[in-house]
């Protein structure tokens, strides 16, 4: 299911709740008991959020020394984000976890870190301190695995610490290895959602608090969710109206608010195509790799300003002239005297107004070599209409396309070929008349 609104930012926070009111609220499948509580979904963690919820808790620095070890995530009714509900990780993939892992931990407690990610100081450095451990584990587990941990969880990686300090005679040693099994966790990796019996609506389910607060903030903020927002489900606040508006608002205000934007504009609009793309360089000399990663940008950049500091209608990002440039994108765009990011507004006689006009969109729905009225109609069909246009049959002349006589000079000639064949009429007339404006 995608949400769209047509409201400004300024109501963002009402439009947030409204998509989270829904998904909490469902009621629960048949046959689940109405009393227990029961997962529903089941979704691997993206790279993009192994990487931010890594770099939240421990720090920026520690993220970016290892690259995440996430599978390609398949995209499922246009989102990546629908797709990781649909895929695991196979013995391989574990293994390069535990290497990335190994190198997390390693570096939470080297000198340079300990200070300030282990809240507390062993009483000897050589040997097991299970108190310290128990304060350092308890308190990374519940951000790492976003609930509080057990006793009956807790008490074995405490014991475990204390034998590997013991037989290592190092008592940071022994977190190492601890805190390297945690990082690896499926309860961790995976992404569950807890139903339970919603006691304001008998026979119906909800999510827990714990299960709110990650579809929350992995929404909003595309990483895991922090102290406060756990601290508000565990006293209950998020399963009342005023304390899940006080926490939309909160998060929403946040900085990190500009990564879940970003990542859902990047799911949204099917960036992913980027990893895969190229142009000919005889057709495009002027977009190389890194115009290609610059168009990325400028879009989500696009994106940001318009809605997040400009406050503007979602509407008007469809029209909108302001931008942003790029050394590498002014060639493409035939701008001058550019230096780095810039903001940029194309002038009232460009025929460039909106996102639809920039090169992220048209790049990634076109051909190597030439352009196609027919793909851009269909990414317009799909990505904003929400339609589904059929594959092309599999015994389809393109001898006519193929001519390059005096016959078909335009491209809109060409596609009326397809118009008028009935085999391909019905997938085109959807698609080439509004690919053809762009």
């Amino acid at each position: 299911m995608r949400c769209r609104t047509s409201a400004s930012l300024v109501g963002a926070a009402a439009c947030a709740l409204l998509s989270i009111a829904l998904l909490a609220g469902c009621a629960g499948g048949k046959g689940e008991p109405e009393n227990s509580s029961s997962p529903s979904r089941v979704r691997l963690m993206s790279a993009e959020q192994f990487s931010l919820t890594v770099a939240q808790i421990f720090g920026s620095d520690i993220s970016a020394s290892v690259v995440a070890p996430i599978p390609p995530l398949p995209r499922t009714d246009g989102l990546l984000a629908v797709g990781a509900a649909s895929i695991g990780v196979t013995s391989d993939q574990l293994q390069q976890f535990q290497q990335a892992a190994a190198v997390i931990a390693a570096k939470v407690v080297d000198e340079e870190h300990r200070d300030y990610l282990i809240p507390c100081q062993p009483a000897a450095a050589n040997a097991a301190d299970n108190a310290c451990a128990a304060q350092f584990l308890k308190g990374i587990g519940r951000l790492w695995y976003r609930r509080a941990l057990q006793d009956a969880e807790l008490a074995p990686m405490v014991e475990m610490a204390a034998v590997a300090a013991n037989q290592l005679q190092d008592f940071y040693a022994g977190l190492t290895i601890v805190l390297e099994r945690m990082l690896v966790s499926p309860q961790a990796l995976f992404i569950v959602d807890i139903a339970e019996s919603d006691p304001e609506n008998p026979g119906q389910q909800r999510l827990t608090a714990y299960s709110l607060a990650s579809r929350l903030s992995f929404f909003l903020w595309n990483a895991a969710p922090d102290d406060q927002l756990l601290q508000a489900a565990e006293n209950g606040q998020l399963h009342t109206r005023k304390g899940l508006e006080r926490e939309v608002d909160r998060m929403i205000a946040s900085s990190r608010y500009v990564d879940g934007v970003r990542s859902f504009f990047d799911d949204f609009m099917g960036f992913s195509l980027f990893d895969s793309i190229s142009k000919d360089a005889m057709a495009y000399p002027s977009i190389t790799g890194a115009t290609l990663a610059d168009a990325r940008e400028q879009t989500l950049r696009t994106v940001v300003d318009h809605l997040i500091v400009e406050r503007k209608d979602y509407r008007d990002l469809f029209t909108t002239r302001k931008t942003f440039m790029s050394m590498n994108l002014a060639v493409a765009y035939g701008v001058s005297g550019v230096d780095g990011w810039v903001p940029y507004e194309f002038p009232e006689n460009s025929p460039r107004a909106g996102l639809l006009s920039q090169v992220s969109f048209l790049a990634s729905h076109a051909h190597p070599a030439r352009s196609s009225a027919t793909l851009r109609g269909k990414a317009l069909r799909e990505l904003f209409l929400c339609q589904i246009v059929p594959p092309p049959p599999p015994n389809v002349d393109f001898s006519l396309l193929d001519d390059t006589g005096d016959k078909l000079r335009t491209a809109r000639e060409r596609l009326g070929v397809h118009a008028s064949n009935p085999v391909c009429a019905g997938c085109h007339k959807i698609t080439d008349p509004i690919g053809l404006a762009l």
